[in-house]
């Protein structure tokens, strides 16, 4: 007992506790949202009122169980868990594409123990940290071989996601490479190709991707495209004001069809208007911004790749999630971290978020052992 109560007490002296509390109050957030748009969702496929809540409780103790874990372990330890990590979501790749539940054209769902895991989402905290671990071998400037070996993971993973097909996923981890390749120093030659070839890639999706192609065009022209979902989730921002109607009186979460996961944001506008949605932008923010600025205290190169990598994704996400509810980007699958019901993402984002608070530990905020203080101070 001893034991346990000093280890508690060491791992909260040491991890960003702030960043903690505030994990915690999101996902506190999105329990109050599924619990009024879960429930119309539940009574539409016949189960029973609370069916989402509770499971997601579920999940939500299980995710603060893995959090505290990996903020526990060892810098060894936790890339032995980034590598193992990486070789399981590739293997479940692989296993996706063949024996995958399909969904609406995709398969990127796979039944395992009776629970349905998409192992796309685990490339968010698994790939880029370990990319990380590649791009810190190399202390001043990233080079041409390791540049090319990043290149060669980020072909094999782009692969495995456009054969399920997943062309959101493919984008955003895309882009969370380039953006490490950019702070290890990536020679603007380099830099200016890869993005040449991502564009020639987009186009090609808009070509042969049918799905992709339609929602470009909903989104594009969206006055002669029929896009039920957003025009839904605009007008409940319009009839949410800036109090909402009230917990359980809004009307979109019954027509919505996935009131739920993608469009919570919106239920959330229209029960309790915008004073709520403005906390949920804020706390996510203090978030993200607090987890860029541990960088500026960070000497191991590692630690910075890893955090700027797994802090790009959460903002991509949490931009692009509540985008698609204003129309603001093309509508895609992708949930608000936390908040959106799913046990794939929220496990998915509690493996990050452990991992953060596993690298931005005060103890390590002094940890001179590198060259340099931040990326762009080069060794004498």
């Amino acid at each position: 007992m001893i034991l346990i109560i000093e280890f508690k007490n060491k791992l909260l002296n040491t991890i960003d506790i702030k960043a903690f509390i505030n994990i915690i109050f999101i996902m506190l957030l999105g329990i109050l949202l599924l619990a009024s748009a879960g429930s119309a969702v539940a009574e539409k496929l016949g189960l029973s009122h609370y069916y989402f809540v509770k499971k997601q409780l579920l999940f939500l103790f299980v995710s603060i169980v893995i959090i505290l874990f990996l903020a526990s372990l060892n810098e060894k330890s936790i890339k032995r868990v980034i590598f193992i990590g990486f070789i399981c979501t590739i293997i479940l790749l692989i296993i996706v594409i063949f024996f995958g539940d399909a969904t609406k054209g995709s398969k990127r769902w796979i039944s395992l123990f009776g629970f349905s895991l998409q192992p796309s989402e685990f490339l968010k905290p698994f790939y880029t940290c370990f990319i990380a671990i590649i791009l810190s071998y190399q202390k001043i400037r990233i080079n041409f071989k390791i540049f090319s070996i990043c290149v060669f993971f980020n072909t094999i993973v782009a692969i495995l996601l456009l054969l399920q097909p997943d062309f959101g996923m493919t984008v955003t981890n895309t882009i969370a490479t380039f953006s490490l390749f950019f702070i290890a120093g990536i020679k603007l030659s380099w830099l200016l190709f890869i993005l040449i070839i991502f564009c020639f890639g987009i186009y090609g999706a808009y070509l042969f991707f049918p799905h992709v192609a339609k929602r470009i065009d909903k989104f594009i022209d969206p006055v002669n495209s029929s896009n039920y979902q957003v025009q839904k989730s605009i007008s409940s921002y319009l009839k949410g004001g800036f109090f909402g109607k009230g917990p359980g009186e809004g009307t979109i979460k019954y027509v919505l069809p996935d009131a739920h996961t993608d469009f919570i944001f919106a239920v959330g506008a229209e029960e309790f208007g915008l004073i709520f949605c403005i906390i949920i932008i804020i706390a996510f923010a203090i978030f993200i911004l607090r987890g860029f600025w541990s960088l500026t205290k960070i000497s191991n190169l590692f630690h910075v790749y890893a955090i700027f990598g797994i802090m790009m994704h959460f903002s991509m996400q949490f931009l692009f999630n509540i985008g698609v509810t204003l129309n603001i980007f093309p509508t895609k699958g992708m949930t608000l971290p936390f908040i959106s019901y799913g046990g794939s993402s929220m496990l998915a984002f509690s493996i990050a978020s452990g991992i953060y608070l596993n690298l931005s530990k005060t103890t390590k905020f002094n940890n001179l052992s590198q060259s340099r203080k931040f990326i762009f101070i080069e060794e004498r």
